[in-house]
């Protein structure tokens, strides 16, 4: 079973930024956001995978299970631990809280014996999108039609300076690896006009991937920078 969501909520101007690397120069620029996410069992039946979103604090996760105990569900686990320790992290800042709040994740799934997990999360604030990546979990921004995948190997935090239109897929692997850059790149080459725009675009990936005999489980969370709307109060 598919579940689709596509929300517009502003992100205020002024928020507090970690930065490591940036994709472009371009000043903070407040904008708003539409998302969309879906998840589609593999051909098997089964769905490791699980996606979160949380609106208030503009955080997006898609995790997919690479270990278990039995009766646990990692990903689903690891998902939910995120929101908390990323607030725990913003008080103690020894480090990037998103980068904290990955590592503080992974340490609780491994305490209590639950699994592991791979993992993309992404935070946004102003028009930057921080994203932190663990496993294969992927993550691919479309900018004028043209994709490009993103990862924090090895640097733990990438700061996406976001452009008006630009999108940000986080994909699960297997999704990944069927449609590619260039799929996604497909689906949202041209910036949605609307939220139903954008999940037509979920829609549209979803269905490509689905042809492939013998799939695995896909799930991806769609984030579209868009122009703050002219009233929106901060």
């Amino acid at each position: 079973m598919r579940i689709t969501i596509a929300v517009v909520c502003v992100i205020a101007a002024g928020c507090e930024r970690d930065t490591e690397e940036a994709f472009s120069e371009a000043p903070p620029v407040p904008l708003s956001i539409r998302y969309a996410a879906a998840t589609e069992l593999a051909s098997n039946g089964t769905n490791g995978d699980y996606f979160s979103i949380v609106e208030d604090d503009a955080l997006f996760i898609v995790a997919d299970t690479l270990t278990a105990t039995a009766g646990s569900d990692p990903s689903r686990q690891a998902a939910e631990y995120m929101l908390p320790a990323l607030r725990a992290c913003s008080v103690v800042l020894l480090l990037p809280p998103l980068v904290c709040a990955v590592k503080l994740t992974e340490t609780q799934l491994a305490d209590r014996k639950i699994g592991t997990v791979a993992l993309a999360a992404a935070k946004v604030r102003d028009s930057d999108v921080s994203v932190v990546t663990r496993g294969n979990v992927d993550v691919v921004r479309v900018r004028a039609g043209r994709g490009e995948a993103i990862a924090s190997s090895g640097r733990d935090l990438v700061t996406i300076h976001g452009h008006v239109d630009d999108t940000i897929a986080l994909v699960n692997h297997d999704l990944f690896a069927t449609v590619g850059v260039a799929g996604i790149a497909r689906a949202f080459a041209t910036p949605a006009p609307d939220k139903e725009g954008l999940e037509r675009g979920v829609e549209a990936i979803m269905a490509e991937a689905m042809r492939a005999p013998d799939h695995g489980p896909f799930t991806i969370v769609v984030i579209e920078l868009v122009h703050k709307p002219r009233f929106a109060t901060p």
